[in-house]
């Protein structure tokens, strides 16, 4: 041979580390193979990769698969640096992290956490060495595709594929034995898929009730409160929810208001299945859509037939509740490798800023396969570009593996891969007893399924689900998933939606298993998780045309708004349980906060936007008729414009809850909408006329103060003192409160101020000259300074409240009457008494009444 063993070896010693790598393999399976075909050698370090799968004891035994048989395998590899790719995932979706948001360019993840070039041309080499033809590698350098024969997978991986008649009647392969590679190669892989094909996922819910919901069961639902897509007579006819009374129930309508609609984005639709794009038009012409749909078949493609009415479903509530989204629907073969083929393509291509999936498998039955740990590396790349994933939860409740149409199946408590993810978000299920807003809603737990929930076997409770009100005593757990001690397993679901069947949603669909006993459906009453989950997918595409920077992974961002009443934006669910079975104690029931049946809760649509941090504001006037104009993302709920008012309004606040808001009278009567009502002055005796109010910051309760002081407290807003009684130079013009509640201060026309409660005082204007009297006030986000503002438009700042800019000393049209700040105290509006408006800092222009005509002049403002 001219040289030998050590000689060889020596010589790799001055080559690169990938050609080491190659040179390595390439010599240890010449050194003991015969060139023809790979054989076993006593000499030669095999390594088992993985582990032989498990084969259901009603499957029938047939002969061995034909050696020509064509089979689609997968080489999974491991990311270069596992905890550096898990620690960059998290940093960047965790707010208040340095790196938070700043996501990784298109293209550039296989460069950085990807397999290095060198493992990849070590790898392929390899594997040709054993026969085998492998495929281009994935752009993320985790992935080799193969296609081969039966008998060439036989003789690469030491095993044989034996055939089996599956209960279901379907055929399907499996290796007798787990795989056995080189020691050098298999160190370099972490799995290889495609080997067996028992193992299917299925569509987590999406099934149809045949004939129409009565409609008495939708009368206790007032009409929409905006304008969204309007649905044709077919839909509404069906007496299952159309899309506008959804936007309505979670305030979607609020972001259609502001033209948020979806534009500009688009939605990647995961499925296992092909549809009917004629059914699909029949949809959208019921609802007058226009946006493009486009298919993109990935590892051969989906097929009509089982998983269309999944993929049909999907398709028409992500196009009714974002109207303005581009559609990308993947469709792959019902397979492990066809799972993780379709994810690869939407992760890799980094088009889509939200995907969608609503298929899965239970834990128990997904583990040992290669499907959960390629999922969870797929599922951090794409929080690394920014992408936002939801998951069903599935429809058979906390018992996940349990199939009513499947003989044996357990009912033992379960989780769905991949809603248990830990870069996913998990949707689960309620039933909508009435729209709202807010909506009345129960867990859905019923005659056709139940919203899934649970603890996770596999997955350790991720940092960001370890906030207050998660842990449930009796509930959490850490046996499942092997936790350490002190710590406890993933938690599912994270969100929840409308998911029953009495009513459902109304779609259309007539093709595949949407033809029921030789009828198809057409128009009906559709239910499952399958349909909350694109139902958030579409909220969230709607949410993301107003972000600056895309959402990416919303878990850290969501569970840290909830934790705080004044920005949680969650309708809680508190009734029902998910033991769909009745077979598991209750598990797992409903309360308040967090819980492993509605998870946070459902949307309110304008309140989630806000906590996931995008920017875009809006604001309301209010005229002393009670007329209300609405700017930028502030919605409109009614006003008393037109109405008989014993007393003319004189200023008002929004809720923080609710997002509603407001007013109040000069004899302290209150008015609300879309805002819970907590009392009021009107008809009780006043010894000064009411100037304005306040909310607490949970929006449970309000404050009014008189002119002279007088402070009057409602709900949970507490009485920390007032100026009622006691001498004043100048009347009180205005007030705020502090961020906590726990205070507030009121401004009187001379600037002075007076402080109760934790309100701290940061100084005044009081006994100094003023061009123009004091007209209102507003507090920074911390409490920790305020800000004044004159009838001429100047400004005054204390504590750390800054100065943006002002009106002093420059011509108005007419007087300024109140002032707002924005949310990060960055910024702050001014309003005159014509509706003109002037923003200063980051407070930005959304419009104003200036130069149009008004019945009564404005009296405040108030920011959404």
């Amino acid at each position: 041979m001219g040289i030998t063993m050590a000689g060889r070896f020596q010589a790799i010693k001055t080559m690169s580390a990938g050609a080491v790598v190659a040179a390595a393999i390439a010599l240890m399976i010449t050194a003991v193979l015969p060139p023809a075909r790979a054989s076993a050698s006593a000499s030669q370090a095999m390594v088992q990769v993985g582990t032989a799968p498990h084969v259901p004891q009603s499957a029938l035994r047939l002969a061995t698969v034909p050696a020509g048989q064509n089979i689609h395998l997968l080489v999974l590899l491991s990311p270069r640096n596992p905890a550096a790719l898990s620690a960059f995932a998290k940093d960047v979706s965790t707010p208040g992290n340095p790196l938070f948001h700043h996501y990784l360019p298109r293209g550039a993840f296989g460069a950085r956490f990807g397999a290095t070039p060198a493992t990849l041309s070590a790898v392929r080499n390899a594997l040709e060495q054993l026969g085998l033809s492998p495929g281009k590698p994935w752009s993320n350098g985790l992935g080799i595709p193969i296609t081969t024969t039966a008998s060439k997978a036989e003789a690469a991986f030491r095993t044989t594929l034996k055939s089996y008649r599956l209960q279901s009647g379907r055929v399907a392969f499996a290796n007798a034995t787990a795989p056995l590679l080189p020691e050098v190669l298999a160190k370099n892989i972490h799995t290889i898929v495609g080997l067996d094909t028992i193992a299917r996922l299925h569509p987590l819910g999406a099934s149809a009730t045949h004939g129409a919901v009565p409609p008495a069961r939708l009368t206790a639902s007032p009409a929409p409160l905006a304008s969204g897509p309007t649905p044709c007579a077919s839909a509404v006819n069906t007496g299952a929810y159309t899309a506008n009374k959804l936007a309505s129930a979670y305030r979607i309508n609020s972001l259609y208001q502001s033209n948020y609609t979806g534009a500009g984005q688009t939605i990647a639709l995961f499925e296992l299945a092909d549809f009917s794009m004629s059914d699909v038009s029949v949809y959208q012409s019921c609802y007058h859509l226009s946006e493009p749909i486009k298919k993109i078949p990935e590892a051969g493609g989906g097929s009509i037939g089982s998983g269309t009415l999944e993929a049909t479903s999907d398709v028409e509530d992500a196009i009714g509740l974002a109207p303005g989204a581009s559609i990308r629907v993947y469709e792959a073969p019902n397979s492990i490798v066809g799972d993780l083929a379709n994810w690869n393509a939407i992760v890799t291509q980094d088009i889509a800023e939200i995907a969608s999936t609503s298929w899965g498998m239970c834990e128990q039955n997904a583990q040992g396969l290669g499907l959960v740990s390629g999922e969870n590396t797929l599922f951090q790349e794409a929080a690394t570009h920014g992408q936002t994933i939801v998951d069903a939860v599935g429809d058979f409740g906390s018992e996940a593996c349990y199939n009513a149409n499947s003989p044996g199946s357990t009912s033992q408590l379960a989780v769905q891969d991949p809603a248990s993810q830990p870069y996913a978000t998990g949707v689960g299920g309620t039933k909508l007893l009435s729209v709202g807003p807010p909506p009345n809603e129960t867990v859905w737990n019923g005659t056709y399924g139940a919203g899934g929930g649970g603890v996770s076997m596999r997955w350790p409770m991720p940092s960001w689900q370890k906030g207050p009100g998660v842990i449930e005593q009796g509930l959490s757990s850490s046996t499942p998933c092997n936790a350490p001690a002190g710590q406890y397993c993933r938690e599912v679901p994270d969100v929840s939606a409308l998911a029953s069947a009495s009513p459902g949603y109304a779609f259309y669909c007539t093709a595949g298993d949407c033809v029921q006993n030789g009828t198809p459906i057409d128009w009906g009453n559709f239910y499952g998780t399958s349909f909350a989950t694109p139902l958030w997918a579409a909220m969230l595409a709607d949410i993301n045309q107003s972000c600056t920077t895309p959402l990416g992974f919303i878990n850290p961002a969501i569970y840290k708004a909830a934790a705080s009443p004044a920005t949680d934006p969650f309708n809680d669910v508190t009734t029902g349980n998910n033991d769909f079975t009745g077979t598991n104690g209750g598990y797992y029931p409903a309360g308040v906060g967090y819980d492993m049946a509605s998870g946070l809760g459902t949307p309110n649509a304008q309140l989630l936007q806000k906590a996931l941090g995008c920017p875009q504001n809006g604001y309301w006037f209010v005229a002393s008729d009670g007329g209300i104009f609405s700017f930028g993302n502030a919605s409109f709920y009614g006003s008393m414009g037109a109405k008989h008012l014993n007393k003319p309004i004189v200023g008002m606040a929004a809720d923080p809850a609710t997002g509603g808001y407001w007013f109040v009278a000069s004899d302290g009567g209150i008015f609300s909408f879309d805002a819970s009502f907590y009392g009021s002055m009107g008809a009780k005796h006043l010894n000064a006329p009411i100037v304005g109010m306040a909310a607490t910051p949970d929006g449970k309760g309000y404050w009014f103060v008189a002119s002279d002081g007088g402070i009057f407290s409602f709900g949970d807003a507490k009485f920390y003192g007032s100026m009622g009684g006691k001498p004043l130079n100048k009347p009180i013009v205005g007030m705020a409160a502090t961020p906590d509640g726990k205070g507030y201060w009121f401004v009187a026309s001379d600037g002075g101020i007076f402080s109760f409660g934790d309100a701290k005082f940061y100084g005044s204007m009081g006994a100094k000259h003023l061009n123009a009297p004091i007209v209102g006030m507003a507090a920074t986000p911390d409490g920790k300074g305020y800000w004044f503002v004159a009838s001429d438009g100047g400004i005054f700042s204390f504590g750390d409240a800054k100065f943006y800019g002002s009106m002093g000393g420059k011509h108005l049209n007419a007087p300024i009457v109140g002032m707002a700040a924005t949310p990060d105290g960055k910024g702050y509006w001014f309003v005159a008494s014509d509706g003109g408006i002037f923003s200063f800092g980051d407070a930005k222009f959304y419009g104003s009444m200036g130069g149009k005509p008004l019945n009564k002049p404005i009296v405040g403002m108030a920011v959404s």
